[in-house]
């Protein structure tokens, strides 16, 4: 909307007439004429004279009026005052959009990292199982009769068993078959671990939901750059 079709505008929803709004105002009807076709521009005085008269909002005929129609009365401290106060909330709203598109570039940018380089899919893990410390000399196999490290079993089976107070299990979890089983040095001799049980593993995160999630947060934030670019 011009500046002057706001103009008549406003005096027609007051039902008044080009003279009588003329009149109100103080200027003849010709100029007032000239004002609602665009053919003249208000002057600081003339401005102040049509806010007064029509009771004009300066916030509701920014809204009402063009930007390019502002710009031609820039002139016009108001109206100077206006743009500026336009332009500070269109930086402010800049800088809003510019930090919110580079977050959602931060986060997806992090969040395809993790995709891409955590677990994404099934697999098998080995557990290994050493029942207690092998000293010097003994068996690798000295254990060997422990057939269960339950504790029932153990408390039933074997009470009276010398190996009992030495009894010591602990557990290895590979991601890739170790054999049978293996040895390993420890302070005060060496354990033997042996193939305990083999567990699958579920993946660590829906690869696809995560994928689609970051990419949608990377366009996301290119969208916000695009609009605070051309804001």
């Amino acid at each position: 909307m011009t500046f002057g079709e706001y103009l008549k505008a406003q005096r027609e929803s007051r039902g008044w007439t080009q003279p009588m709004a003329a009149e109100k105002i103080g200027i003849e009807q010709s100029y007032l004429s000239k004002l609602e076709s665009g053919k003249a521009s208000p002057s600081e005085d003339m401005f102040d004279r049509l806010v007064k008269a029509y009771e004009i909002g300066l916030d509701r005929l920014a809204q009402a009026v063009s930007l390019g129609e502002l710009e031609r009365l820039r002139e016009i401290a108001d109206i100077r005052d206006l743009l500026r106060r336009g332009q500070q909330a269109t930086a402010r709203s800049r800088r809003r959009w510019l930090v919110a598109a580079l977050l959602l570039l931060a986060l997806g940018g992090a969040l395809m990292s993790f995709v891409v380089t955590e677990r994404r899919f099934a697999d098998d893990e080995w557990v290994y199982v050493s029942k207690g410390v092998i000293l010097e000399g003994e068996n690798d196999f000295v254990f060997a009769g422990f057939d269960s490290l339950d504790s029932g079993y153990i408390a039933r089976e074997h009470a009276d068993d010398p190996l009992l107070e030495r009894l010591d299990p602990r557990y290895m979890y590979h991601g890739t078959y170790r054999g049978a089983y293996y040895p390993l040095e420890v302070e005060g001799g060496r354990r033997i671990y042996e193939e305990y049980s083999r567990r699958h593993r579920p993946p660590m995160l829906n690869a696809h939901l995560f994928h689609a999630l970051a990419v949608a947060m990377i366009l996301a934030g290119l969208g916000g750059l695009f609009v605070a670019r051309r804001w």
